[in-house]
């Protein structure tokens, strides 16, 4: 799967884009195989089905999962999952909600994340975790 992902990689940055995360989910009777795009500039439809229309070819040849599946390209949204390191860094600045293994709960800025650990900005105070602590984190939006 590992040069799958490399092979997506290099298909998202040809489009201007960076791969962000790709998943397969069942939805209804349906077999989805998503790949999620992220960009620093405005992330637009147009750009989806660019990124749909390059990895169809692709994915003709070497199937991303087996069997039936429909492919879908789309932004992680705007309260994402962060689950790798790359994703900590790329969200820095951003306000993030993280729960521990120990099923403490936290919302605070990330204000610095590198391969081994990320901080938190909490009433002023930076806390450090690292991502072995971390049971589930994702950015947090505030409606």
């Amino acid at each position: 799967m590992s040069s799958l992902i490399e092979d997506i990689k290099a298909v998202c940055e040809s489009a201007g884009v960076a791969l962000y995360d790709t998943e397969t989910v069942y939805e209804n009777e349906d077999k989805i195989f998503r790949v999620l795009i992220t960009s620093k500039e405005r992330l637009d439809v147009e750009t989806c089905a660019k990124v749909s229309r390059l990895l169809s070819p692709m994915f003709d040849v070497s199937p991303p999962v087996a069997g039936e599946y429909r492919l879908e390209v789309s932004s992680p949204g705007i309260e994402r999952s962060l689950k790798t390191p790359e994703h900590f860094i790329y969200s820095v600045g951003e306000k993030v909600k993280i729960t521990t293994k120990e099923n403490e709960k936290f919302i605070g800025k990330l204000i610095k994340a590198n391969e081994k650990e990320f901080a938190l900005s909490l009433d002023g105070k930076e806390v450090s975790f690292e991502y072995p602590a971390i049971k589930k984190a994702r950015t947090y939006f505030e409606w």
